[in-house]
């Protein structure tokens, strides 16, 4: 249980949105030179790509092993930040390297550390657990390094929202190929096309055919559909004929289709966003299109499937242009559109369904890349099993040196800051930088973990507050277990909480013995160990809660009702599985009702009650099943919200609600109330004193 996860929580709880907002990436600048230079053939050129790299471990390699002294090494990491801070708004694919290398170096420089100043060979046991704990750091380095890179070069990538703004959307020309096909076919399509989601005014529909038919043009022409016969000597193919009709394409996109192929309405809003997003994707396609070779089902567990109604082709005008648009040669595996994309510096990408989620399968004809990103999933996934292991370290570590006298890491506190922060801060200054159109804003993120730490102290002092006020309840329902509870604590959470509380007792008895060096290494562990008590109180207020959620569930799952039969006569009864829209209600004796009557029923809860239209479904015993009526939906979804509010009775297991506002609630609205006071109380005081000067002077 994390500060960020208790923050998430918390916020479910109480209905609160996050406050985090992508903010777009900056053109421009450090980003049109990225661009550019992926463009350039050289960067694409295999040997000049492997000379980088080399050329950059052997950089890396050197500052590694520069010795710094703790100043100096304060100095070269705050410039590394700054520059890192700089270049981290601009959009491109090279800023995310450059951040990436530049954290590469700052963690590497922490491992190398540990490695060269903090592991003395020894025969003891400090050597032994230190050793060991170096090791847990290597995979842990390992098994975050292998997850970014998964975030930034993904095999697959989860379906992207439009813009809510539809002026924002792009233009998109729409080509049938009617080659081949009857006219039934074509106008099928046709007609399905004219179905698209998608605003009329940025939509350009044309037909293209290999011979001029003249009862087809003239149907075409009451659509109002462009109509482009094979007229030109020189549109020999229907390569031909689509290269040239996307050469003169107005549009932004273009939507390639064969006759006789209906997508479904929402192809677009579903398709186009990636696009959107991802400026270098110049190529979008479903896995047998016409178009395209035959994709290989060696390199895919499962065979692709496409569930937009037809086999579509999305590409972008301006990269379909630069990549030479269709092959018009002779059919060859090694010359076809998604590797004249490559060549040109654009992406593609399948457009895939497996287990009914849309996804990007990105550049599968690109062999290299897609093997070396299968490859490093398989990795990652085999490294899962040290998982644990990272856990039960971080919750050990404080315990080694508190209760068995055995340092972990021979080094001075300050030192390891020192090399522990850059690494550190350099990792967030890239994870802030999302596989998407925006990235997370640097103050926003600080105002979150700020909160985020707040309410996480905060939930401490609550829990213990409110485990003492319940103990001492006479009335608190204290039930040992709830059927369906999804959370609870074990007995190593238990076990953890008594000795990290044992360690912390320990350490502050030896802070006050202790020389200075060793009182800033007692610091550093004895924090370790109270961070680890917030994070299982943090989990204790969380079960609590779920608990107080679930038995709250349980206890309003029966309330009392009223029917009100045909005739007018009203029955009372109550229900057994409210907030359910199909409600099972116990009734007091027998009924005489048939299938699917209608009646009216009234719950009551408290002060409140909802009247609303059902229908019966079923009558066994004095047990009676009726489904809500549709249009009561909304109102019976309010009445249950408010049902299930929390109210003044529930423990205060998390935070109050208004925990995250600088100035708490009940400060303005006192304020608001002096002022209605004084502003009732002045007016009165002065006619009152009116009134005792006109007596005093009817007395004279």
């Amino acid at each position: 249980m994390t500060p960020q996860q208790l923050l998430a929580v918390w916020r479910q709880r109480w209905g609160k949105p996050s406050p985090l907002l992508l903010q777009p990436y900056l053109n421009g600048g450090l980003g049109d030179w990225g661009r550019r230079s992926n463009g350039v053939a050289i960067f694409s050129n295999p040997l000049f790509v492997g000379l980088a790299v080399v050329l950059f471990l052997a950089l890396n390699g050197v500052l590694v092993n520069v010795p710094f002294t703790p100043v100096n090494h304060w100095w070269f990491s705050t410039c590394v930040l700054v520059v890192s801070l700089f270049i981290r708004p601009y959009r491109g694919s090279l800023i995310t390297l450059v951040l990436t290398g530049l954290a590469w170096l700052s963690v590497l420089r922490y491992v190398y550390w540990r490695w060269d100043a903090t592991l003395q060979p020894a025969y003891s046991v400090d050597y032994f657990v230190a050793l060991a704990l170096w090791v847990i750091e290597i995979y842990g380095v390992v098994w975050c390094g292998l997850g970014l890179l998964q975030a930034f070069a993904p095999l697959r990538r989860e379906a992207q929202d439009l813009p809510e703004n539809e002026a924002t959307w792009p233009s998109v020309n729409l080509f049938v190929s009617g080659a081949q096909a009857t006219e039934q076919e074509v106008l099928h399509s046709v007609a399905a096309m004219k179905q698209l989601k998608w605003s009329q005014e940025k939509i350009d529909l044309t037909v293209l055919d290999d011979t001029d038919r003249v009862n087809l043009r003239v149907a075409l022409a009451e659509l109002n559909v462009t109509y482009l016969p094979s007229l030109n000597p020189a549109d020999t193919t229907l390569n031909h004929q689509i290269n040239r009709a996307i050469t003169d394409a107005e549009g932004e996109l273009v939507v390639v289709v064969q006759a006789g192929q209906a997508p479904q309405p929402d192809v677009l809003l579903q398709s186009v966003a990636w696009l959107m997003e991802d400026d270098r994707l110049g190529l979008l396609m479903t896995p047998h299109h016409f178009l395209l070779p035959a994709c290989d089902q060696k390199q895919f567990k499962t065979p692709l499937l496409s569930d937009c109604g037809a086999e579509i082709l999305i590409t972008r005008v301006s990269l379909f242009l630069k990549a030479g648009g269709l092959p018009t040669g002779a059919a060859s595996d090694d010359d076809h559109l998604p590797l004249r994309m490559l060549q040109a510096g654009a992406g593609h990408a399948y457009w895939v369904r497996e287990a009914h989620l849309h996804g990007l399968l990105l550049e599968p004809f690109a062999q290299r890349s897609w093997r070396g990103r299968t490859a490093v999933a398989h990795l990652r996934h085999t490294l899962g099993f040290g998982q644990p292991l990272l856990r039960l370290t971080l919750w050990a570590v404080p315990l080694i040196y508190l209760l068995g006298d055995v340092l972990p890491m021979k080094a001075s506190v300050w030192v390891w800051l020192a090399y522990v922060t850059p690494a550190v801060l350099q990792v967030l200054v890239l994870l802030s930088r999302t596989p998407s159109s925006g990235q997370w804003d640097a103050m926003a993120v600080v105002k979150e973990a700020l909160l985020a730490l707040y309410v996480w102290g905060l939930t401490l002092f609550t829990v213990l507050w409110t485990s003492l006020k319940t103990s001492f309840s006479r009335t608190a329902s204290k039930p040992e277990h709830l059927s369906g509870q999804a959370f609870e604590l074990n007995l190593f959470d238990y076990l953890s909480l008594l000795l990290h509380g044992v360690a912390i007792v320990v350490a502050v008895s030896l802070m006050g013995q202790a020389d200075p060096a060793q009182r800033a290494t007692l610091g550093l562990y004895l924090v370790w160990s109270v961070a680890i008590e917030w994070m299982l109180m943090a989990k204790l207020a969380v079960v609590k809660e779920a608990a107080e959620v679930l038995r709250q569930q349980q206890r309003l799952q029966v309330l009392p009702a009223m029917l009100r039969l045909a005739n007018n006569r009203t029955l009372s009864c109550h229900t057994l599985n409210f907030p359910a829209t199909e409600m099972r209600l116990q009734l007091p004796a027998a009924l005489t009702v048939s299938e699917g009557q209608r009646l009216k029923l009234s719950i009551f809860h408290e002060q409140e009650e909802l009247a609303v239209d059902v229908k019966v479904v079923s009558l066994v015993d004095t047990a009676l099943t009726v489904k809500l009526e549709p249009v009561w939906q909304s109102v019976f979804e309010r009445f249950s919200q408010a049902v299930f509010a929390r109210g003044a009775d529930w423990p205060a297991w998390l935070p109050s609600q208004h925990v995250d506002q600088l100035v708490p609630p009940w400060v303005p609205q006192f304020f608001t109330w002096l002022g209605s006071f004084f502003s009732r109380a002045v007016p009165r005081m002065a006619r009152k004193s009116a009134a005792q000067v006109a007596g005093s002077g009817q007395d004279q």
